[in-house]
């Protein structure tokens, strides 16, 4: 697939679940990260991965977020 064809076609999921990314994957992803255009030199000197319970704890504060600031109706289980 091309680029312009990947980036016209592509879909972010609603929800943020496993699986996650193996670690090859992951490092892969950093390395396309890295290469991308930054034409202010903005870098990232870090990444930080979110597994584990620590998805479910930032689902938490995304839904809390979101549901403050885009007055989004928020079920009790977190589910927007």
């Amino acid at each position: 697939m091309d680029a312009m064809t990947n980036l016209l076609t592509r879909n972010s999921p609603r929800e943020l679940i496993t699986p996650i990314p193996t670690k090859d994957e992951m490092h892969e992803i950093y390395q396309a990260a890295l290469r991308a255009p930054d034409h202010a030199w903005l870098r990232p000197s870090r990444f930080i991965e979110v597994t584990g319970n620590g998805l479910d704890k930032l689902s938490k504060v995304f839904v809390e977020f979101a549901s403050k600031e885009f007055r989004f109706n928020a079920s009790p289980d977190g589910e927007i």
